[in-house]
């Protein structure tokens, strides 16, 4: 996190690029990184500039250089993902990376029977919350519609920011620091967004944690799924064996 905090945007994009200078392209390794269809890759860049000319904080300052298809985070697998390099007009040497994927709806909802707050759509609610929970939202984070649907637009985040666990898999101190860290970044989150639009109150999330009655729930709902993912990772990697994948 150290190294993160010292990190500047010209790291990010010497990370994600190839080339010098001025003629910097993403780099595809077909990996995380794919390359877009011509006539795709065409209408994306028209729609991106047509955006980034029309937002009053950039008056036609920077126009998009390249386009790829992105695979990240667990949640955004089989989605519909792209990122562009922009290059600023004027000063050649400055880029900027951003980002917009498809939006659906949460994979919880048809699980949760507690009354939930109405949106006029998923893009609106997806934007209203990260802008409530987190801290520091994404930058630039707005909506785009593309090909009549509609994309939340956002600086790209660099997956650089993960905590490396194997770094530290064989020090139950370490990892206890870690643990504890994700759990009040976790709590600071359901604080900074409480009692919004009929979500509990503090003092409720207070009471709650102070309850004893559903931890050994929530271990026994673990241990069972870490089987089930055990299992999914290796029928996984036998139809991968078998060719049951393109890639």
């Amino acid at each position: 996190m150290k190294v993160v905090k010292k990190r500047k945007e010209a790291d990010l994009i010497s990370h994600l690029c190839l080339g010098k200078t001025t003629k910097l392209k993403i780099a595809i390794d077909n990996t995380t990184h794919f390359a877009v269809e011509k006539s795709l890759k065409r209408a994306l860049k028209i729609r991106i500039n047509r955006w980034v000319k029309d937002v009053p904080a950039w008056p036609e300052n920077y126009k998009v250089k390249d386009v790829a298809f992105r695979v990240a985070g667990i949640g955004s697998v089989g989605l519909k993902r792209y990122m562009f390099l922009l290059q600023h007009n004027t000063r050649k040497h400055k880029f900027l990376v951003v980002e917009i994927k498809q939006t659906r709806p949460s994979c919880l909802s048809p699980y949760v029977n507690v009354q939930q707050p109405e949106w006029k759509s998923e893009i609106e609610r997806l934007i209203a919350i990260k802008r409530r929970m987190q801290n520091l939202p994404p930058a630039l984070l707005s909506e785009i519609d593309f090909e009549g649907e509609a994309h939340p637009f956002q600086e790209m985040q660099p997956i650089v920011d993960k905590i490396k666990f194997n770094l530290i898999d064989d020090n139950r101190h370490d990892l206890e620091k870690v643990i504890k860290a994700m759990a009040m970044l976790t709590a600071s989150v359901q604080i900074r967004s409480s009692g919004m639009q009929g979500s509990v109150i503090i003092d409720n999330l207070a009471a709650f944690a102070r309850r004893s009655d559903w931890q050994d729930h929530v271990m026994d709902y673990a241990h069972t799924y870490e089987k089930q993912v055990d299992s999914d990772y290796k029928e996984f990697n036998a139809d991968v064996a078998a060719d049951k994948f393109l890639f």
